[in-house]
């Protein structure tokens, strides 16, 4: 249903961009048309000079000139072209009397000329006075004073509002009367929480003191020692996965039941399947549900080495299976062996050694007496012991030999 509704959402806010680009363009042709304007002045010799801006439309334009509003017994003058306007005058006019001019644009010649009259104005003779007057083109006349970028904006407009209303119509009619959409939407309510996998990642991060260790790190023995080590957490996270591939399978199985709707229009046979395409559950194919992580930075910060493993839920489940039998056993003891090994610091190892005194705490010797000294497991790492400080001890390499894999309190 949201697919819907975003397509809903993104096919109106397409419109209405394009209806604001519309508008805007029908008030810059209004205000384009608005601008121009037929103008009347008195000369110094009392005459009335008419100036009508150019028009492409007309190949003609005359002037008109009389004292009544109606421009009864009016008298005609051609207008002369100055510049880009067209210029007419009328004399042997009385002072402070009030006349009214108006233009005429010509089209054509003989019979089928064809003539528009602008509206009058009035303009007394007097010096200094100015009248001006609307310019009426060939366009807006034959409409009524309409520009004709507002009639065809506004058609344009009517047509896309139509047209979106009609897609509307279409898909609120297919989402109601569909019983394929209604179908869908119900598995969906019944599946979906039931199959949808975690989204939290297990990460396990192992940071390396040697480029060696790097080189050998085995991350399938760690993912195998994790998943003993946390075999509650490991388990639950597998049969999740379990029982999500089972309720998937039973959710395909539902969908492909479903029968499509027999509409009469294929338009609306293909909205249903657009929509159906839409709400149907799309499950990828694997989920990383765990990774190991392992890096490696040189002594002075030069060189950084970094890798990782990721497991899916397929492989994840493989890996918890094999810790469960006596060679992932084997495989656990192995990989705890040495990752316990790989724990032990330059730092650690100095620490220890600094703590008993440089010397064996068995015998007492130190290096300056020729021993040579190894920081030792109290409880031997093959018997479950861990590189902790609390489980380590300085011991000379005889009374080490001599320990063995023994635990000696």
């Amino acid at each position: 249903m949201s697919g819907l509704h975003n397509t809903k959402s993104k096919t109106l806010s397409a419109l209405c961009a394009l209806l604001a680009c519309i508008c805007a363009f029908m008030l810059a042709a209004c205000s384009s048309s608005s601008t121009q304007q037929v103008s009347a002045s008195i000369t110094d010799d009392y005459q009335i000079k008419v100036e009508v801006p150019l028009s492409g439309a007309w190949s003609r334009i005359e002037a008109q000139c009389a004292q009544t509003p109606e421009m009864d017994n009016a008298t005609l003058a051609y207008c002369n072209i100055e510049g880009d306007v067209a210029v007419a005058y009328f004399g042997s006019l009385e002072q402070g009397q009030t006349y009214y001019v108006r233009y005429i644009g010509c089209e054509g010649s003989g019979s089928t000329e064809n003539k528009e009259y602008s509206e009058s104005f009035g303009i007394t003779v007097s010096t200094g006075q100015t009248a001006t007057g609307s310019l009426l083109s060939r366009d807006s006349s034959a409409n009524d004073g309409v520009p004709y970028a507002l009639i065809v904006g506004a058609v344009v407009c009517v047509l896309l509002i139509v047209f979106a209303l009609l897609l509307l119509v279409m898909k609120v009619y297919v989402s109601r009367t569909s019983h394929r959409i209604a179908a869908i939407k119900q598995l969906n309510e019944d599946y979906l929480p039931l199959i949808g996998m975690p989204t939290r990642l297990m990460t396990f991060p192992y940071n390396l003191t040697s480029k060696q260790q790097f080189d050998r790190f085995d991350a399938e023995g760690v993912i195998l020692s994790k998943a003993v080590l946390e075999k509650e957490r490991f388990d639950e996270m597998v049969m999740h996965y379990i029982t999500a591939k089972a309720n998937l399978r039973d959710y395909q199985t539902h969908v492909a039941q479903i029968e499509p709707t027999q509409f009469r229009h294929k338009l609306l046979a293909n909205e249903e399947a657009r929509q159906f395409a839409k709400l149907r559950y799309k499950r990828r194919d694997s989920f990383s549900l765990a990774r190991v992580v392992w890096t490696y930075i040189s002594p002075k910060g030069r060189n950084r080495y970094s890798d990782e493993a990721a497991y899916g839920d397929e492989m994840l489940a493989a890996v918890v299976s094999k810790a469960e039998s006596r060679e992932g056993e084997k495989a656990v003891y192995e990989a705890h062996k040495a990752q316990e090994r790989a724990a032990m610091t330059p730092q650690m190892r100095y620490d220890v050694l600094a703590r008993d005194g440089y010397r064996c705490v068995r015998c007492g010797a130190t290096a300056e007496m020729g021993a040579v000294l190894h920081v030792d497991h109290i409880i031997p790492v093959s018997k479950g012991g861990k590189t902790e400080m609390d489980n380590l001890q300085t011991l000379c390499e005889d009374c080490n030999l001599g320990k063995g894999n023994r635990y000696c309190e």
